[in-house]
C-alpha cells in the first residue's frame, strides 16, 4: 500500500511538471542510513520530464521507496538529514547530495551506517525467505510474524532445523506438502535406512520389464505384470534403498520392488503377504491420511 501510494503521488507530481511546462526535474533521496545505494546514487541528478521512468530514474525506484523530486532549477535552502549514530535529524545545505553527505560523516557515523545497512540487508533476506517458506509450506506451518520467524533460530533451534528440513523436502518433491514431510519424518524414525518419498517417486512403468520367473515361479506370489504396475501407480509412498538401486512402491493392494538401474520389476506381492515392515509403513501412511 505504501509503495502504491508513492507511485500515484509521484505520477501526479510528474503530471504537474508537464502541465506547468517544467522540462526537467531533480531527483531527491533521503539523507539517511536507510537510503539504498541506487537511490543515493541518483540523488541530485537532473532528468528530462519527458524521459521519466519509474523504477529507473523516477520514484518509486523500489518497494517502500521514500524518494521524491523537485523542479530542476529550484534548490532548497536546506535539507533534512538523519544522523546514523544517534538517529536524530538535522539540517544541511540544500545543495548537498547524498554522496556528499555520506562523505561528510565521521568514522563513528559511517560505522553505524554500515551496521544498519548490513542489518537491513539481512532483514530483507529474511523477509524474502519468510515469504518463500509461507508459499511452500503454507502460512499455517510457519511463525505468524516475520519477527517471530527471524528469532526462531535463536529461540527454538530444534523447530528451526525441522522447518528448514521440511522446506527442503517439500521443495524437492513435486506435490508434497507439510503433511507429507511429517509422514516421511515418522517413517524415517522407524526405518532409518534408505529414503521415503511422498508422493511416490514417478517412474515410467511402460518401460519396465517384469521378472515373472522370480516373482511367480520362485516366490509363488501369483502377481501379474498388470497388478504389479497397479501397485506402482497407486503407491502411497515409495522408498529408495540399496544406494538407489531399488525403489519400493507401497500401495493398499500390494508392494512392488523396482530395480531402477536395470528397469525391471524384481518382485511384487499382494496385501495378504505384507511383512511386518510393509504393514508398519502402511499404518503410518494411513495415519496421515494417505
Amino acid at each position: 500500500m505504501r509503495t502504491e501510494t508513492a507511485h500515484f503521488l509521484s505520477a501526479g507530481q510528474l503530471a504537474a511538471y508537464r502541465d506547468m511546462g517544467a522540462r526537467e526535474y531533480r531527483f531527491m533521496s533521503a539523507l539517511s542510513e536507510r537510503t539504498c545505494s541506487v537511490c543515493g546514487g541518483l540523488d541530485g541528478k537532473v532528468f528530462r520530464a519527458a524521459e521519466a521512468a519509474p523504477g529507473t530514474n523516477y520514484p518509486p525506484i523500489h518497494p517502500n521507496c521514500r524518494c521524491t523530486t523537485i523542479i530542476a532549477d529550484f534548490t532548497p535552502g536546506t535539507r533534512w538529514a538523519r544522523d546514523p549514530l544517534t538517529g536524530k535529524g538535522y539540517k544541511v545545505d540544500g545543495s548537498v547530495t547524498f554522496e556528499e553527505w555520506r562523505g561528510s560523516l565521521s568514522d563513528e557515523q559511517r560505522a553505524a551506517m554500515e551496521t544498519h545497512v548490513t542489518e537491513m540487508r539481512e532483514h530483507s533476506r529474511k523477509k524474502e525467505q519468510y515469504e518463500r517458506y509461507k508459499s511452500v509450506l503454507g502460512a499455517e506451518n510457519v511463525p505468524k510474524t516475520l519477527d517471530a520467524f527471524e528469532k526462531m533460530p535463536y529461540n527454538d533451534s530444534e523447530k528451526w532445523a525441522e522447518l528448514k528440513e521440511a522446506y527442503r523436502y517439500v521443495n524437492a518433491h513435486e506435490g508434497a506438502d507439510m503433511n507429507a514431510y511429517r509422514c516421511v519424518k515418522e517413517l524415517r524414525g522407524l526405518f532409518p535406512k534408505g529414503s521415503f518419498h511422498i508422493p511416490a517417486k514417478p517412474i515410467n512403468t511402460n518401460a519396465l520389464n517384469f521378472d515373472a520367473e522370480h516373482i511367480n515361479e520362485e516366490r509363488a506370489h501369483g502377481v501379474t505384470r498388470e497388478e504389479a504396475v497397479g501397485f506402482i501407480n497407486e503407491a502411497k509412498v515409495s522408498r529408495t534403498v540399496w544406494q538407489g538401486q531399488y525403489e519400493r512402491y507401497y500401495s493398499n493392494a500390494g508392494v512392488a520392488y523396482v530395480n531402477v538401474n536395470e528397469n525391471y520389476i524384481r518382485t511384487a506381492f499382494k496385501e495378504a503377504e505384507f511383512d511386518e515392515a510393509a504393514r508398519n509403513i502402511m499404518k503410518v501412511v494411513k495415519k496421515y491420511g494417505y
